[in-house]
């Protein structure tokens, strides 16, 4: 390219910038038109035509914009720097600190003064309200002038001080009857909300409201009078929970929560033993609750449920039909608005209230009968079940919402069973076992549920069946221990894993693959653990073959076999290791049968000779059967695992039996075993064209 034509490119990009340039000025010129603001001194805004090219070379200079125009181009009103961190030090902290310690210096020399005795009690009550009501008067004035920081600092030392006066008033002189200093005082709160109103200030609304729920106290004789304590503080709950609605001031909604907690709980304590099961001391802290969860935030709306909860507790600490059902209700009422909020909130800390509360009520009250205390608990459990699991709604369902209702779901069957089995351990359980049986039946009844509720064209979210299948598997395998005793649990257990690797099969569950493969890693545990050492290898031992530790074992292996047919056509790993697990385990009640026959037959001084022998007979009898199967099957696992057998009874024999066993056992054991290999190769020869067939082709099966 020319330097020519460089140049001409170069100066059409600048001819670009300047008009873009210009375009940009003359939008933001109109935009200052239509808001009314003062016009520009700057040069009139060029046209959007671009200039003409130059008559000369183009050079840095003539490519340089307008700076003029760029100088006198208005600054906006957003752009204006807000106040530096040292104002707002200046102007609202030292304001606030101030404030307290001008309050604190009125009260250090109302002190001083009285001990002086310079002003009489009234003159002194006299000066406190002149001085809060000049001080307001001021922090007006202030106002007016815009001096709106300062003025609300001023506005709450004088409330402050007409605070203190009127408390001195009564307190202090008793110079006014109580109700005059109450409404005084209430005057003093409603002063404060209206000056809170008018300075926009959080500050001055919350220190007016600390004053009101500080009225009752600071007037208060001991004498009880609860509707009338629990209605005023009612009433300022309301007054303040509309005042953080209309101004969306959050600590008036925290303080006014923590200070009722504070009153209500103060009052009962002073007076509990006239209002436990009372309607007073119930309605009041069901009003309190019912404001709070409908009229705050989600958080604060969970915490009154708690706080709910606990004043049942306390109010109904031995009746258990009122304690349930208000315990419910309150259950019930935080879940409904955890619902309409799509909070987690308002969800886990019901439920969680409950069963705290539940748990201590049904183990302290070791008085009343037991059936009260479980029907309360059962009714708290179906209840609060339902809620969690039948209201999904997943169209409007936030995540951690979710994930709140799945782990209540889960939890609230752990936690009613684990509160049942404290409550019926020692006198009824036998009856534990039926229980966690109709625990896992109200999971499978929701899997029922969630199948059935799915539209036929819709396709099924295994995802969702999981949680209440794998709850119901859990109570059930929980059962089985509690109910039944020795080899009938290994037995169960085992028939459940069979039924789980039918449904891994059926349904191609991952999951249920899992969990078959965990029940039989625990069938294992109790064959090797509790079930090998049922029987001592006395002459007292039952019948053999026919007793209940060999039905362990043998059932056991059958359901691993059936398993492993099932399996085997999606899961082939799976499978052959419940096949190999199968034949341990008979190969396992085999041998321990066998050495309890041999023991209680042969003499005592030939025993350990004669149950050697017998098992490496036992060893080789068992492989070359397993070779059979393989060959006549076309197994290879089978056929491979005999061989593998026939090599450890091999290895067995020579190293291990032959300096062991007396001469007959070990001429018996040499015979036996080249009998029973000469077998195994004649099955090899006999069927060799039908394995070499097999190999070539790859049709054995695994």
């Amino acid at each position: 390219m020319t330097d020519e034509a460089r140049f001409e490119a170069l100066n059409d990009a600048v001819r670009e910038i300047l008009r873009r340039q210009a375009d940009l000025e003359e939008r933001l010129s109109r935009l200052e038109d239509a808001k009314g603001s003062v016009p520009s001194p700057s040069a009139p805004a060029q046209t959007a035509q671009p200039p003409g090219p130059p008559r000369v070379a183009p050079s840095a200079a003539t490519a340089k914009p307008d700076t003029d125009t760029i100088r006198a181009r208005p600054v906006p009103a957003s752009a204006v720097e807000r106040p530096a961190i040292e104002t707002k030090v200046g102007l609202t902290v030292i304001n606030r600190v101030g404030v307290i310690t001008l309050v604190l210096g009125v009260a250090f020399f109302f002190k001083w003064a009285v001990d002086n005795e310079w002003i009489g009690p009234t003159g002194r009550v006299v000066l406190g309200l002149l001085t809060g009501c000049a001080a307001v008067g001021a922090a007006d004035l202030l106002f007016r002038k815009a001096q709106t920081t300062f003025a609300q600092g001023i506005a709450g030392a004088g409330l402050a001080i007409l605070y203190l006066a009127a408390y001195s008033a009564f307190g202090f002189y008793h110079l006014v009857p109580q109700a005059v200093a109450f409404a005084f005082l209430v005057s003093t709160t409603a002063l404060g909300f209206a000056l809170s109103l008018r300075y926009a200030s959080p500050a001055i609304a919350a220190l007016g409201l600390l004053g009101g729920y500080l009225t009752p106290l600071l007037l208060s004789t001991g004498e009880d009078h609860p509707w009338f304590l629990l209605s005023y503080v009612l009433l300022l709950d309301l007054a303040a929970m509309d005042l953080r609605r209309r101004k969306a001031w959050l600590v008036l909604e925290i303080l006014s929560f923590a200070a009722t907690t504070i009153i209500y709980f103060a009052w009962f304590e002073q007076h509990e033993l006239d209002h436990q099961k009372t309607a007073v001391a119930t309605l009041g802290g069901f009003a309190y609750y019912s404001l709070f969860a409908y009229a705050g935030s989600g958080m604060i709306a969970g915490l009154s449920s708690l706080v709910a909860a606990v004043e049942i507790l306390f109010v109904w600490p031995d009746a258990a039909g009122p304690f349930f059902a208000f315990e419910l209700l309150v259950a019930a009422s935080g879940m409904f608005v955890a619902r309409r909020r799509r909070a987690s909130a308002p969800l886990t800390l019901p439920f969680t209230a409950f069963w705290l509360c539940a748990a201590f009520f049904t183990l302290q009250n070791t008085g009343l009968g037991i059936g009260a205390r479980f029907i309360g608990v059962s009714l708290g459990f179906l209840l609060l079940f339902a809620f969690a699991a039948l209201s999904e709604n997943t169209a409007t369902e936030s995540s951690a919402l979710s994930i709140a209702r799945l782990s209540m779901v889960a939890a609230n069957g752990c936690v009613y069973f684990g509160l049942v089995y404290a409550l019926l351990r020692t006198n009824y359980h036998e009856w534990l076992g039926f229980i966690a049986v109709c625990v896992a039946a109200t999971y499978l009844g929701l899997a029922a549920f969630i199948r059935r509720s799915t539209p036929l064209a819709a396709e099924l979210d295994l995802t969702r069946l999981t949680l209440p299948i794998g709850m119901a598997l859990v109570f059930i395998t929980l059962a089985i221990p509690i109910q039944l005793s020795g080899f009938r649990i290994t037995v169960a257990w085992a028939l459940q894993a069979a039924a789980l690797s039918w449904l891994g099969a059926k349904f191609r569950s991952q999951r249920a693959y899992i969990a078959s493969t965990a029940l039989f890693a625990l069938v294992a545990m109790r064959l090797l653990l509790v079930d090998a050492e049922v029987y001592a290898f006395t002459a007292t031992a039952p019948t053999v073959l026919l007793n209940a530790r060999f039905l362990a074992f043998a059932v056991s292996a059958g359901c691993a076999f059936v398993a492993a047919t099932w399996t085997v056509s999606s899961r082939r790993a799976l499978a052959l290791a419940e096949c190999l697990g199968a034949h341990a385990a008979l190969l396992m009640g085999l041998t321990l049968e066998t050495v309890m026959w041999v023991g209680r037959n042969a003499a005592v001084s030939n025993r350990i000779s004669a149950q050697t022998f017998s098992v490496s007979v036992l060893y080789g009898l068992y492989a070359v059967v397993l070779v059979s199967i393989g060959v006549t099957r076309r197994t290879a696992v089978n056929r491979i695992s005999g061989l593998v057998l026939i090599g450890f009874v091999i290895v067995k024999l020579y190293l291990f039996d032959v300096w062991q066993l007396d001469r007959v056992y070990r001429i018996a054991a040499f015979v036996a075993l080249g009998i029973l290999l000469i077998s195994t190769s004649f099955l090899y020869s006999r069927y060799r064209h039908v394995l070499e067939a097999l190999l070539r082709t790859d049709e054995t099966s695994a």
